[in-house]
């Protein structure tokens, strides 16, 4: 008698960014492949490490998608393991090439993805790819009779209107989102003058970050949702501090406000024909076992004058940037150097800058990188903000735009902005305007209520309307 053959469609989520689809045995898609090591100058590492026949799947998937080049998503140590004749890379058509030359100059197989053109795989995987500002990108896949929204750690761009209507448009509930949920996956360690912690109590950011997926979930209009791209840990004994912060399964299903969109936990397999999640509940590292206190490298170590200037001709480059703030400071090794971004007098208007304390180490590669990103990231740098925030301007044009994209001057900032006017004027203007009302109207509005004695009660009353808001 002859075995049936698994011809079973199912997707799996591996609780940091990997999510891949399989035809049985066949593995026709994997997404941002971390299979082994850590990230970020050792600080983040996999939560669940993967077994075997996890690896071994990712390893014969016929076609791998990078969505941005955080060291998360486009692992160098995974990248390795890969054969060069068995994939076909896919990526996102971003503004910059960086990803794509340094995956041929690897010797793989690179295609990029046209900005919102569905592109067929297989038979049962179609894909749509849609880049933004960000150099991120969310994959919608068409997967038999499934529509899945890989966001992973994108923000949506001015995208949600029109992956709203795709929802709206699928023909049946089977509807699922993907996407992070999570408050540690940028820049947390805000410390004062002192070198004291502002981050605040973890439960209260938790909160907040998890009726927000909720609530954008549910504005999609998609029944289920998967937690993505989001659960690692703190391996380094100075970032150890930050898995306080990180938001687990049972994080999520205290928070959770919206019962019309399913809550799945974050490593599921999923069977498309008839739709079933099952946990997968791997094993864990324990989180309580890594140290806190001692530095995982020498922070006693001083920058030599090559390195310093070095760093100075690096924050030279950040022209964009000069008009918002005065000054950006490093320390390292218990030396501190201040260097100033504009000439301009600030009047009687107080300094506005940032300070970096930050290893030696890291910082020599970064400077030679250019990738900003993996520090603010990492969470074991201490940033300093001197009447001054990271958004909308530092963390965005610096570590999004320079790092990224090589965009550093006014003109380069043109044709940027000007490419993505082009291509979508609506998600251009709405992008604007969210960042108008996140870090203009609602500063004015907080800092009006403070000053009338009435912010705990506007607070109290949006939490009230976020809570009551339609669950479909």
């Amino acid at each position: 008698m002859v075995a049936a053959v698994d011809t079973q469609l199912r997707f799996e989520t591996f609780g940091n960014a990997i999510v891949q689809f399989q035809r049985g045995e066949e593995v026709l898609l994997t997404c941002d492949p971390w299979i082994e090591g850590t990230a970020y100058f050792g600080s983040w590492g996999i939560e669940a490490p993967l077994s075997d026949i996890q690896k071994s799947r990712v390893l014969r998937s016929k076609f791998i998608w990078i969505s941005h080049g955080h060291p998360d998503h486009l692992h160098p140590e995974s990248l390795a393991l890969i054969p060069k004749d068995t994939a076909r890379f896919l990526l996102p058509d971003h503004y910059g090439s960086d990803i794509r030359d340094y995956l041929v100059g690897l010797g793989f197989k690179v295609q990029v993805l046209r900005y919102r053109e569905w592109t067929s795989l297989d038979a049962d995987l179609k894909v749509l790819c849609l880049d933004n500002e960000n150099q991120d990108a969310i994959l919608v896949a068409k997967f038999g009779d499934l529509l899945l929204i890989n966001q992973n750690d994108s923000p949506p761009f001015g995208e949600q209107y029109f992956l709203k209507r795709l929802v709206r448009s699928h023909p049946n509930d089977k509807t699922v989102l993907a996407a992070l949920c999570a408050v540690d996956a940028d820049m947390l360690n805000i410390v004062d003058e002192h070198g004291d912690s502002l981050a605040g109590p973890p439960s209260l950011r938790k909160k907040g970050a998890v009726w927000a997926v909720a609530s954008y979930a549910a504005t999609l209009g998609v029944k289920h949702f998967c937690c993505s791209s989001s659960q690692h840990v703190y391996l380094r004994p100075d970032s150890a501090w930050a898995n306080r912060y990180r938001i687990g399964w049972e994080d999520m299903k205290e928070h959770w406000i919206r019962p019309a969109v399913a809550l799945h936990e974050p490593y599921s397999t999923i069977e498309v024909e008839p739709l079933r999640f099952v946990a997968n509940n791997p094993q864990k590292i324990n989180t309580a076992a890594v140290p806190e206190g001692a530095p995982s490298e020498d922070w006693s170590k001083k920058l030599t004058e090559a390195e310093w200037s070095t760093v100075e001709r690096f924050v030279a480059k950040l022209k964009l940037i000069k008009e918002k703030f005065d000054f950006i400071g490093f320390s390292v090794g218990g030396e501190r150097r201040d260097y100033r971004l504009n000439d301009k007098s600030q009047g009687p208007r107080a300094p506005r800058g940032i300070v970096f304390s930050v290893p030696r180490a890291a910082l020599v590669e970064t400077m030679a990188s250019g990738y900003f990103d993996d520090l603010l990231i990492g969470n074991f740098m201490k940033t300093q903000l001197v009447n001054a925030t990271l958004y909308p301007y530092f963390t965005p044009r610096v570590a999004k735009l320079a790092g990224n994209a090589k965009v550093f001057t006014r003109q380069d900032y043109g044709r940027f902005l000007f490419r993505y006017l082009r291509r979508n004027p609506r998600a251009f203007a709405n992008v604007r305007l969210a960042s108008w009302w996140r870090n203009s109207a609602v500063v004015g509005i907080d800092s009006v209520a403070s000053a009338l004695g009435i912010r705990s009660l506007i607070k109290k009353f949006y939490r009230t309307i976020l809570l009551r808001h339609p669950t479909s």
